[in-house]
């Protein structure tokens, strides 16, 4: 593996992995990245299996996904009260023994993912400012890069700004009214075979990474090569527009009003019940656009979760009114994916059966279930998988409001 920057770790070769287990292993982790941080002058510290950036109110927690004696698997996730997303890495590592792999674990999440944050989070190696446009306002933004991974018989790429000056013009698009955001770049070709993916706080891009394919496609690789990176973009405060973030207490909050508004759906018996549930939901919940979007978001939401088999496209398609739909990525509304998480906290905590069932009548209102159903009764031979890059389509009323 090569990277620009090598991360001083602790000494992970005199250790007896046999005898430690996932806690004391993520503890080490936590040790190891302290003086790497400094290097940044972030101040860092241990506590427990965590490591807390004392001055940011940032926490970074590993977890042990995958351990042997020649491959490692971490994932990293760091969170802050003062963000209204957490950032989410899977690493992998690969090496003679289990110190190699995870010392290689480690060095590709510091160089591809840490790095370009603390750039952020420091202000220090801004590459360039950009501007985006979202619903007619402008956005200008401070673009940090990490720096770029690469493994095997990859080309001799040594910046992650090759990447960002290859999809900057599809990526600014998709941005919308976020305070930061972070987009994460993969490309790989193993033995003739190529799987690529572009990220967008955690989302899939189907259409980048349809990019990126055919960027990879060209490699001369004979066996296996791989570049991954990150890319942050800071936007000025000066041009984000007022919103509430659903920083962590009121996630939890929302996450209260989905359970809401869910079991609501599941005491829908008539097609008429149906049509008063969002005069429902808008006497319950405060905010007025909130009760509009459960009740349009959460039946497609339902499906997707259900139906992980699928892969749904990253755009939806809104019709407001009688005016001409648009399309626009989830990620860009300030919403959407706040309740995405919400719905997947409930159903992923031990849910009642009761929960399950109003889930399941939640789905049937889907206009994506619909289709799918049409289209495994009118194709039986048509698996799943072979669904890809559905678009879901919203019809919503003069009333609603993008945010």
């Amino acid at each position: 593996m090569e990277s620009k920057h090598h991360a001083p770790y602790l000494d992970l070769a005199q250790l007896d992995f046999e005898k430690q287990d996932n806690f004391d292993i993520e503890v080490l982790i936590c040790e190891s990245l302290i003086d790497y941080c400094a290097q940044h002058n972030i101040v860092t510290e241990c506590i427990s299996n965590e490591l807390h950036f004392i001055n940011l109110d940032i926490v970074l927690r590993p977890t042990i996904m995958q351990l042997n004696s020649q491959s490692v698997l971490l994932c990293f996730e760091l969170t802050s009260e003062h963000w209204d997303k957490s950032i989410i890495e899977n690493s992998a590592g690969m090496g003679v023994d289990t110190a190699q792999a995870l010392a290689n674990a480690l060095e590709s999440f510091s160089s591809a993912c840490l790095e370009g944050l603390l750039y952020m989070l420091s202000e220090q190696s801004c590459y360039e400012s950009c501007t985006s446009t979202f619903m007619g306002h402008e956005h200008k933004w401070q673009v940090y890069l990490s720096d770029l991974v690469s493994i095997g018989e990859a080309p001799d790429i040594e910046e992650a700004q090759y990447y960002w000056d290859e999809l900057k013009e599809m990526l600014l698009p998709r941005l919308g009214n976020q305070r930061f955001c972070y987009i994460k770049v993969f490309a790989s070709k193993s033995f003739g075979s190529v799987f690529c993916e572009c990220r967008i706080d955690n989302v899939l891009s189907n259409d980048v990474t349809q990019l990126l394919v055919k960027m990879t496609k060209h490699w001369s690789t004979q066996k296996f090569a791989s570049h991954k990176m990150f890319f942050f973009l800071k936007q000025d405060e000066n041009t984000v527009l007022p919103s509430d973030l659903f920083l962590p207490p009121k996630q939890k909050e929302l996450n209260y009003q989905v359970n809401v508004a869910l079991r609501l759906f599941g005491q829908c018996s008539t097609q008429e019940e149906y049509e008063q549930l969002p005069l429902q939901l808008q006497e319950i919940i405060p905010d007025k656009v909130l009760a509009l979007e459960l009740y349009y978001f959460l039946p497609e939401i339902c499906t997707q979760i259900m139906l992980p088999e699928i892969s749904f496209s990253d755009a939806i398609s809104l019709s407001i009114g009688d005016n001409e739909p648009i399309n626009i990525n989830i990620h860009q509304l300030t919403d959407y994916l706040p309740i995405y998480r919400a719905l997947t906290n409930l159903m992923t905590d031990n849910p009642s059966d009761e929960l399950k069932e109003a889930f399941k009548l939640c789905s049937f209102y889907s206009s994506a279930f619909n289709v799918i159903n049409q289209v495994l009764n009118e194709s039986p031979e048509t698996k799943l998988t072979d669904l890809s890059g559905l678009t879901t389509c919203y019809f919503v009323p003069p009333s609603f409001e993008i945010r």
